[in-house]
């Protein structure tokens, strides 16, 4: 779960979102850390093979047209090769989300 301002944000929600887009494979959304905000929303987005000449912001538009404000994909789009999984195949959050915030060079661990 993510805060935005005084609310709570469920990623799972606008992962859902992501997942519907054709070109969209594997998605996960994170919160990436803002002094004013508390969280901004990001898309961590494995592409399908498909996919051709897809950019972030076409990713971003499409959902932002689809949610409410506080879910809005405010910290963008990320395209990465693969997610971390655990052997029972969940995603390995804290990992995907310290790794994104290092490659950003954003402060604040999950």
């Amino acid at each position: 779960m993510m805060k935005f301002r005084s609310w709570h944000v469920a990623p799972a929600s606008i992962e859902g979102i992501l997942h519907q887009h054709s070109a969209v494979k594997v998605a996960v959304v994170i919160g990436v850390p803002h002094d004013e905000d508390g969280e901004h929303p990001l898309g961590v987005i494995v592409l399908s093979e498909d996919a051709k000449g897809v950019k972030a912001d076409t990713l971003v538009k499409y959902v932002n047209s689809r949610v409410d404000d506080r879910q809005k994909l405010r910290a963008g789009v990320v395209f990465v090769d693969e997610i971390p999984y655990t052997p029972s195949g969940k995603v390995k959050r804290n990992l995907l989300k310290n790794t994104i915030l290092e490659r950003l060079g954003v402060r604040g661990k999950a």
